[in-house]
């Protein structure tokens, strides 16, 4: 018997050779057919051939015992069998998150990506992935498997853009997986992020705003200590004297320049900064009055000294 020991057919073709001329008996299923070795080949095709007793019921899922025996003209038998798997089931094929979030940020979008999922087909079958009309293949081994995308093709996917990516896979017997798909997006735009809050100013817990692209999240850093916040409807502010920072001790300069520096991050992935030296000046101006205090003028000049730039009242 020289026909496949694994098939997705409900009706195989079963085949094999004997000796030229011999009478060849083969039972599958329950079914007997009896058939000729023309030029030393047999072949029943239990599609459109005749049982000459039984009836044909095969296990459309699973293993099937296939016997032939050959009888050539003096009457001399020989017989062998084999286990025909029939295998009907179409396997399943799956894509998992691509770049963690189905987003390409501007850092992934200049390297290569890998594709992956899962699949119930046999070790060994190929996994056909297309993205953007290329065709990349991978092998399932233990029920996963992964393609590598090239830098180059990922470079060519247009920011702003949606992509479609699919995945199918045949089994060894021959059904193919239904297609599935994923969606992904390329953003590789930086959130724009300012400071917006005043360089200088006497408060001893400053309060730190600014703007960002809105739902970014917000990384602000003030004289050792960072805070995290959100960039609600594109704004954000960081309350020093009430928020807990993240990491780091607040140390100000009370009388001095204090580095703040903010780093905005959207959903992508994608990050900006921005920085600012805020002055802290909680010493009180120097004033006084140097004009004559006696005078003969009826509209008089008052004058004096204060610090430079100081509004005097």
């Amino acid at each position: 018997i020289s026909s496949a020991t694994l098939t997705n057919a409900t009706h195989p073709v079963v085949s094999g050779a004997a000796e030229a001329g011999a009478t060849v008996t083969v039972t599958l299923g329950g079914a007997t057919y009896t058939t000729v070795a023309t030029g030393g080949v047999w072949s029943v095709d239990t599609s459109s051939a005749t049982p000459t007793s039984g009836t044909l019921a095969l296990n459309a899922n699973g293993a099937n015992t296939v016997s032939a025996s050959a009888r050539d003209a003096a009457g001399n038998t020989t017989s062998t069998s084999q286990s025909l798997v029939v295998d009907t089931t179409a396997p399943v094929v799956t894509i998992g998150a691509i770049a963690v979030d189905d987003v390409l940020n501007a850092v992934e979008h200049g390297t290569g990506l890998v594709i992956s999922g899962t699949t119930t087909a046999e070790n060994g079958q190929v996994v056909t992935a297309v993205l953007n009309g290329h065709s990349y293949t991978g092998v399932a081994n233990g029920g996963v498997w992964s393609v590598a995308v090239g830098a180059s093709d990922v470079a060519a996917l247009t920011n702003g853009t949606n992509y479609t990516v699919s995945a199918g896979v045949t089994d060894a017997a021959g059904n193919a997986a239904t297609q599935a798909t994923r969606s992904i997006g390329v953003d590789t735009a930086a959130p724009a992020v300012a400071i917006t809050s005043a360089a200088l100013g006497n408060a001893s817990a400053p309060v730190v705003s600014g703007t960002a692209e809105a739902g970014a999240s917000v990384s602000v850093t003030v004289a050792g200590a960072t805070y995290s916040t959100v960039a609600t409807g594109g704004v954000w502010s960081v309350n020093t004297a009430s928020a807990t920072p993240v990491s780091g001790t607040l140390s100000l300069n009370l009388n001095g320049s204090n580095a703040v520096s903010a780093v905005a991050t959207d959903a992508a992935g994608n990050t900006a900064s921005a920085s600012q030296s805020l002055v802290i000046d909680t010493t009180n101006p120097s004033v006084s009055i140097s004009s004559a205090t006696l005078t003969n003028a009826t509209h008089p000049v008052v004058s004096g000294a204060a610090e430079a730039g100081a509004t005097v009242t």
